[in-house]
């Protein structure tokens, strides 16, 4: 089985839609066998959590915390990188509002840590948490008078 590194693990977000503080579109990865449709960053959050348990990457530092929320289509994961979306559809995605790549580094204290890099400008920013990157989406796309 390939190792996951920096690069396969990145989350190519796709944004189509972004209105009234409520954003959706796809999620381009080498970890997914298909393009990952979503419609609220409060369901893709459970999902991707899924599919970071079931790759074991980034591992959970602790798995304390348990949040059930329905059934998600994990079919969708990719057992290796080599077995997912190919690097070069990954990187031409784009969304018709933005686009942006999330990358997990580690999951501590029942959250994320790692980093944003907005492909349509600016600097790549790190967060502590997943609260933290929804901030910085939330901004992004909304402004911070909101």
């Amino acid at each position: 089985m390939s190792a996951f590194n920096h690069m396969n693990s990145y989350l190519r977000f796709c944004i189509n839609r972004a209105k009234d503080q409520e954003i959706s579109g796809k999620i381009f990865s080498q970890r997914f066998l298909h393009p990952v449709e979503f419609t609220d960053l409060g369901t893709l959050i459970l999902f991707l959590e899924e599919v970071f348990d079931r790759q074991s990457f980034p591992q959970a530092f602790q798995s304390t915390r348990t949040i059930v929320a329905g059934e998600h289509d994990l079919s969708l994961a990719a057992e290796t990188p080599s077995d997912g979306i190919t690097p070069p559809v990954v990187r031409a995605a784009r969304g018709s509002v933005t686009t942006f790549d999330v990358l997990v580094v580690s999951r501590r204290s029942s959250s994320w840590q790692g980093s944003v890099d907005w492909l349509d400008g600016g600097e790549r920013q790190e967060f502590r948490s997943f609260l933290e990157l929804s901030r910085m989406i939330d901004e992004r796309l909304f402004g911070e008078n909101r």
